[in-house]
């Protein structure tokens, strides 16, 4: 024997999972669980056994798969398309069966075949994944007490609207009498800060120090004509 060469052994069996089957994208989306169980499942094959291949919680148990870590591991492998299930299990029917897809079948007997695809894992495709809307928080925590939020002082509300009071923007040039509700399309927002609503059961205009957005592109003075109410 020369040397630096190293005489290698294969007296030992292995379990192999062919490199096309590693670098696919659907084994690069398996979780750590499915990928140890697909190991597991490549323990077990043989010549002439797959399709026979079983995956029971006691047998793998031991390697550290509960019983819903393995259920949904199984039920991935599956969705992925690396085994396909060729017998359901049971009461007394005995433990399922599975066949991996990227070797052919040539045992089968007592298992259906009838949806098998081989290299099933090569047309699975990602799902999409639905975005959800961001959540408004309606309740904030202060001193272990829920509370709801304030509003911002920029979105005050303005007095409520009844039958006798009525908000309405008053240049400083026009008397009361003859003050109209600017009510103009535009869509620029402008805000008045200072305005007064005509008091119509009183028959006096009040004084409101809330501020009050207009969508009027026209008027850009607009005061509250109190002095001319007190003259």
């Amino acid at each position: 024997m020369k040397a630096g060469k190293i005489k290698t052994s294969t007296k030992h069996p292995y379990a192999a999972i062919e490199h096309r089957v590693i670098d696919s994208p659907a084994y690069a989306e398996l979780t750590f669980s499915a990928r140890a169980l697909l190991v597991q499942l490549a323990r077990q094959l043989t010549k002439s056994n797959n399709g026979h291949l079983q995956c029971t919680f006691t047998d793998m148990q031991r390697f550290g798969f509960s019983v819903n870590t393995l259920s949904r591991a199984t039920h991935e492998l599956i969705t992925h398309g690396f085994i396909y299930k060729t017998k359901s299990g049971g009461f007394h029917q005995g433990a399922a069966q599975f066949a991996v897809t990227w070797l052919s079948v040539t045992n089968t007997h007592g298992i259906f075949m009838q949806g098998f695809k081989s290299c099933a894992w090569r047309e699975w495709e990602p799902e999409q994944k639905k975005s959800r809307p961001p959540k408004v928080r309606t309740h904030s925590l202060k001193n272990g007490e829920r509370t709801p939020t304030t509003t911002p002082k920029s979105e005050a509300i303005p007095p409520p609207k009844s039958e006798h009071i009525e908000l309405v923007p008053i240049p400083p040039d026009v008397p009361p009498d003859n003050a109209t509700l600017l009510r103009d399309d535009s869509i620029r927002e402008r805000e008045i800060e200072q305005a007064g609503y005509w008091d119509g059961a009183k028959g006096e205009l009040i004084k409101s120090a809330v501020k009050v957005k207009t969508r009027s592109a026209k008027v850009e003075r607009v005061r509250v004509a109190v002095e001319a109410m007190q003259r």
